[in-house]
Formats: structure tokens, C-alpha cells, sequence
């Protein structure tokens, strides 16, 4: 199984696009976001690509980024761009998270390449490396669908309303 999910192999494409400022995918949004987080928050960045804009957009704030991507290619573009944030080479679904809990957690355009259970489950750890007022900020349509991920992998994806999802430590997040 490829651990990044099809996109080491279409790295070069998917830097591109996300690198094109005519398409600024999510920055409003995670600048909103982050404005709630105290500023110098650690903020975990899940699948964070080559860093253009997701992670750039929260440590442009004052935050500290910490990204997790299991494409070595867009790793060392990360390092490339944001060169004082910590960058991990890994699965999200194997990862330790550093062994931190984080102010704020984000995964951007992540969770619906994962399948439902392991969806779950990463819901679970994320929970465990949040701080209790931390803030999770995560990208998924509001009704229950698979199919392909036909902007770039191909592969099957599966996104949408899982439940709500009880952890350990008591906190519920919706699916």
C-alpha cells in the first residue's frame, strides 16, 4: 500500500495546483481559524503537503507548524518553504505526532482518502494530541459518498457524516 496515497507519484501536479495564487484552496478560512488559536500556538498540520498555503498560511500568523506528509517529494518541498518547521515523513495513520499535544490540529483535503474505520481511528489520536481547548479544523462534505478522487488520484474515497465520534479522553467529535 502506498502510504501517501497516490500522491508521491503526482507530487509535481499537486504542488501546482496548490501552488497557483489564482487558487488560494482554504487560505481564508484557515486564517479565520487560526485567529482563534493564542498566537505561537503549535498547530499540527496533517497531510500537509509542500506547505503552499495551508501550512504557510497558519505560520505567516505566528504559529509554530508541524507537518506530517508521507510523500517524500513534498516533504522536501515543505523543508524548502517553511525551512524553521519541524516536518515528519510518515503516514498520519502511523504517525506519533511527535509525542506532542498541539493548540490546534488541521487536516486539509486528508480525511477522505482514508478508509472509514481508519478515518475513525484518526479521529481518536487526534483527540489525544489535542490540547482540551485545542481546536481541530478538518475538510468533509456533510452527506455520506464514495467514489474516486477524480481531481488528482484516482483513487476510492469515502467522505461524509461517519457519526459522531466518542475517544478516550471523552471528547466527541462529529463525523
Amino acid at each position: 500500500m502506498n502510504p501517501s496515497n497516490g500522491y508521491e507519484a503526482l507530487a509535481q501536479q499537486f504542488t501546482a495546483i496548490r501552488h497557483d495564487p489564482n487558487r488560494p484552496i482554504g487560505t481564508s478560512t484557515v486564517r479565520s481559524w487560526v485567529q482563534s488559536l493564542t498566537k505561537g500556538s503549535h498547530v499540527l498540520d496533517l497531510g500537509c503537503g509542500s506547505g503552499i498555503p495551508i501550512s504557510k498560511a497558519i505560520a505567516d500568523q505566528g504559529h509554530r507548524v508541524y507537518g506530517i506528509d508521507a510523500s517524500p517529494t513534498l516533504v522536501a518541498a515543505f523543508r524548502d518553504h517553511l525551512p524553521d518547521h519541524p516536518i515528519r515523513c510518515e503516514a498520519v495513520e502511523t504517525s506519533g505526532f511527535y509525542g506532542l499535544q498541539f493548540e490546534g490540529i488541521i487536516a486539509w483535503g486528508l480525511l477522505f482518502l482514508l478508509p472509514e474505520q481508519t478515518q475513525v481511528e484518526l479521529f481518536a489520536k487526534i483527540a489525544d494530541h489535542l490540547h482540551p481547548e485545542g481546536q481541530f479544523l478538518f475538510t468533509a462534505p456533510s452527506q455520506i459518498a464514495h467514489g474516486p478522487d477524480l481531481a488528482l488520484t484516482g483513487r476510492k474515497k469515502v467522505w461524509g457524516n461517519i457519526g459522531t465520534v466518542r475517544t478516550g479522553n471523552g471528547r466527541d467529535f462529529p463525523g
